[in-house]
């Protein structure tokens, strides 16, 4: 099953891979799986939001049919983290967020470069000093993951 909780692990997994590929010489690497962690902390946010236990399910239950979830599953199969911010109900906080806290601030550019056509991009695009930092930001206590968690 894809619940919440198993989806935060993996988002948790993501991040873990993303440090030691950032600890040995790998920063593009490193920043695709960072970004990924990001898409999936906000995706188990929309699957606990919407009561949704399997997210990434391949058919769409009757039951789930009938109240649109499937509609939201289908929705959530994207990889455009701004809509999923949107759908997430986080858009106008974290914009908030952002306004107060210059950390939130400062990596707002690499938050919005990540992109999944990024696994086909030749290496070298990415500074191993910003996606170490961006990193720490993720993963902080008071960093991106757990103010999404939290939120």
């Amino acid at each position: 099953m894809d619940t919440p909780v198993i989806i935060r692990a993996l988002a948790s997994l993501r991040l873990e891979e993303a440090r030691i590929l950032a600890d040995n010489g790998k920063p593009d690497g490193a920043f695709y799986l960072a970004g990924y962690s990001v898409e999936l902390t906000l995706k188990a946010r929309i699957a606990e939001q919407f009561g949704i236990e399997s997210l990434f399910a391949d058919k769409v239950s009757a039951a789930d049919e009938f109240t649109d979830i499937g509609k939201v599953k289908n929705l959530v199969q994207t990889h455009n983290l701004f809509l999923l911010l949107v759908i997430s109900g986080l858009r106008l906080p974290y914009f908030e967020q952002r306004r107060q806290d210059k950390v939130f601030l400062a990596f707002d550019p690499l938050l919005w470069t990540w992109n999944e056509r990024l696994r086909y991009q030749s290496p070298g695009r990415t500074s191993q000093q910003n996606v170490t930092d961006f990193i720490n930001f993720l993963a902080a206590p008071d960093g991106l993951l757990t103010w999404i968690k939290n939120k």
